[in-house]
């Protein structure tokens, strides 16, 4: 295929603009120093609006002739790629093809003649048509700290971007798989104008039940009445949407069910997902992520060891760290290791790039390791020690550790050995208290509000004299410890979900699900996980939960939590809990639209206590009632609510409770169609009317 030359006089590309006659591109006004032959390049490229261009259509564009080495072609795009700078990434690398524009491109021209701001198009004309809202510029996630490296992976993907409809990054936990594919998505979010979403799936989610949170994680409208594939598709239809999706080992072949049936029935949704293993699919495109870059050798140039990823990734997220801290001295004069804190890759001293060369290497490129490893590093000159030295010391702990481990300190370590280490390095740097609490963290089996956090820690910690000051004070202590916890990395927030959502990257979390096992700890953790959920369950069901905006985000939290909570409960015996949780939690599966799953959870429950050695007559009361309300509400088969309203009867007659045998009068006069009837017509109701009215009234109040 032969490419035409640009017609367009001028085209415009982000802050670049590329003049056909005579070729010529600047930036921001300013001329960009390359080559005939790179322009030449560029403008094939830009021609072609996203399509692939093969190396023989590039090579005959600028030789005039296909027959032209594959190298020549390289050199040139290597040129164009050094003169774009930070803009490299807009050359994608088409493997074993070509290349591709991989940005937006418009003709000055076409500019000029765009509607007034008055009369300005909608940002998502199909959304518009549709009649679907607007949806949210948050969905793509915010980015912290700068993104380092990765040209390659990025090229690939931004290729694939162009002919893939599924790609999944595949490659070990801790290696930045989540975040190489929340770059992607910014890089690509002019091509999704109907949104981006992102959704970590919870080991506690359901196999059966995934299309939920994936309509929630796309924005659809009345996503909680989306149950099925097909209703899921029927709400996406033609929108160009994108949608990544972090999935655990144990839902992916769930979702790898789903996401085929989806993709086949819509035909503009693209998914990026994340995994240890490919999901399998016909449609799936596989992208293996290994670790960054480093060196290997220990004989090198200084200037050298700046171009790995490791040690740039290494030296920046320093940088991040000292500027934070710089920030936290507040009105406190600077110390000399204050005025050092500026950390800039380039301008590092010789000894300080040997140092994080070293660093770099012995912990293989794994990018969770060495912001770790940086967060450790920071920690030491916090406390005045220079740069290099920190480093040096952070070396020689390092070197020690794997001596221990694995006989020699210059093994070179797998990229879940080097996590597992430099966890372990900063796991012993901190106090007793922050220990036990990075442990019971561990309960938390994805992500988690900082008020579930706290709740959990204040629950567990030792108890005091019970007064509201001492209440303050261990609660101050515990946020404080928490606060420790993020700013060594141990903890992190969770990137476009604001400071509140926080979860442990997955080899910390095992690493403290473990020493807790270890230490016997798990029942306590999750007792202590269970009763503060509860507390804070009731404080919703108390004032209400809202179902929309940041508090459905919460209850979507909470769920989680819940769901992990009834488990341990319910298969540890602990009825008294789980019943609680149960009374307490009825909003949250209402408001989700999750009845069906909450009266199997009931079930199970009632199951459980009925089948236990001791006579539970005042549990299965309670279970009988909430199971009872719930058939009602969910206007479930008449018999069977008539029956559970029975049982209730039953029982609170057995425990002499009047106020539960009230509750299943009401319920009993409300399945029965005569009281309707008697009502519409003024007749009498029956003769237990005057223990019945008060509480139907009530009844009537209360679950409106």
């Amino acid at each position: 295929m032969t490419l035409l030359r640009l017609t367009r006089p001028v085209v415009v590309f982000g802050r670049y603009r590329l003049s056909q006659d005579p070729l010529r591109l600047t930036a921001d006004g300013a001329p960009v120093a390359v080559g005939a032959r790179a322009l030449a390049l560029l403008s094939a490229l830009v021609e072609a609006d996203g399509r692939p261009v093969s190396f023989a259509e590039l090579a005959n564009r600028i030789w005039g002739r296909p027959n032209v080495e594959i190298n020549s072609v390289q050199v040139q795009v290597s040129a164009l790629r050094r003169a774009l700078g930070e803009d490299r990434d807009l050359i994608a690398t088409m493997a074993g093809f070509g290349y591709r524009f991989a940005g937006s491109a418009k003709s000055l021209e076409a500019q000029s003649q765009a509607p007034a701001a008055s009369e300005s198009a909608p940002a998502y004309p199909l959304s518009a048509a549709l009649g679907i809202p607007n949806p949210s510029t948050a969905c793509v996630p915010l980015r912290r700290t700068p993104f380092i490296g990765r040209y390659a992976e990025l090229s690939e993907l931004l290729g694939l971007m162009s002919t893939a409809r599924a790609i999944t990054l595949v490659g070990a936990s801790g290696l930045g798989k989540t975040r190489l594919a929340h770059e992607v998505a910014r890089r690509v979010a002019s091509h999704f104008p109907d949104g981006i979403g992102a959704v970590a799936l919870s080991p506690q989610s359901p196999p059966e039940n995934l299309v939920r949170p994936l309509a929630l994680a796309l924005r659809i409208e009345r996503a909680n009445d989306c149950s099925t594939h097909e209703q899921l598709a029927a709400a996406i239809g033609a929108r160009r949407l994108l949608l990544i999706v972090d999935c655990c080992a144990r839902l992916r072949a769930s979702l790898g069910e789903v996401l085929a049936r989806l993709l086949s029935a819509t035909p503009a949704l693209q998914v990026i997902v994340t995994s240890t293993e490919p999901l399998w699919i016909s449609q799936e495109q596989v992208v293996a992520v290994g670790p960054l870059s480093a060196p290997h050798l220990r004989d090198f140039r200084i200037e050298e060891a700046l171009a790995f990823d490791a040690c740039r990734l290494l030296l920046t997220r320093l940088a991040v760290l000292r500027d934070t801290d710089r920030h936290k001295l507040s009105q406190r004069a600077r110390t000399d290791a204050d005025r050092s804190a500026a950390i800039e890759p380039d301008g590092c001293a010789p000894d300080a790039v040997s140092m994080a060369a070293l660093v770099t290497r012995r912990l293989g490129g794994a990018p969770l390791a060495l912001e770790l490893a940086a967060s450790a590093i920071a920690h030491r000159m916090n406390d005045g020690v220079p740069l290099e030295a920190a480093m040096q010391a952070f070396a020689n702990t390092l070197d020690e550790r794997v001596a221990r481990r694995a006989g020699r300190a210059d093994t070179a370590l797998s990229p879940e050995a080097a996590i597992a280490t430099v966890v372990e390095l900063l796991h012993d740097d901190l106090d007793d208290e922050t220990r036990a609490q990075l442990r019971w963290l561990g309960i938390f089996g994805g992500e988690f509000s900082r008020d579930a956090a706290i709740g959990m820690l204040v629950q567990i910690a030792p108890p005091g004299d019970g007064s509201n000051a001492d209440a303050a004070r261990t609660r101050a202590r515990c946020e404080a410890h928490l606060d420790g916890l993020l700013g060594v990395g141990l903890v992190e927030r969770i990137e476009g979900k604001g400071a509140a959502v926080l979860r442990l990257p997955g080899p910390v979390r095992l690493f403290a699900s473990d020493a807790l096992a270890q230490r016997n700890e798990l029942g306590r953790a999750a007792a202590a996980h269970a009763r503060s959920l509860v507390a804070r369950l009731s404080t919703d069901l108390q004032f209400g939960v809202c179902p929309a905006g940041d508090e459905r985000g919460r209850i979507e939290l909470e769920l989680d939590e819940l769901r992990a909570a009834l488990k341990w409960s319910v298969f540890n015996d602990r009825f008294e809990i789980a019943i609680a949780l149960i009374e307490a939690s009825a909003p949250i599966w209402r408001v989700l639209s999750l009845a069906t799953e909450y009266l199997r959870m009931i079930r199970i429950v009632l199951t459980r206590v009925s089948a236990s050695a001791s006579l539970r007559t005042r549990e299965e009361m309670r279970l009988w009632k909430a199971l009872a309300n719930e058939l009602l509400l969910t206007q479930g088969p008449r018999h069977e609510t008539t029956a559970a309203w029975r049982k209730l009867y039953e029982l609170a007659s057995a425990c002499a409770d009047d106020v539960y045998r009230r509750h299943a009068l009401a319920g009993l006069i409300e399945c029965l169609p005569e009281t309707w009837e008697m009502r519409r017509t003024g007749g009498a109701l029956p003769a237990y009317e005057g223990i019945a009215r008060p509480c139907l009234e009530d009844w009537r109040q209360v679950e409106a």
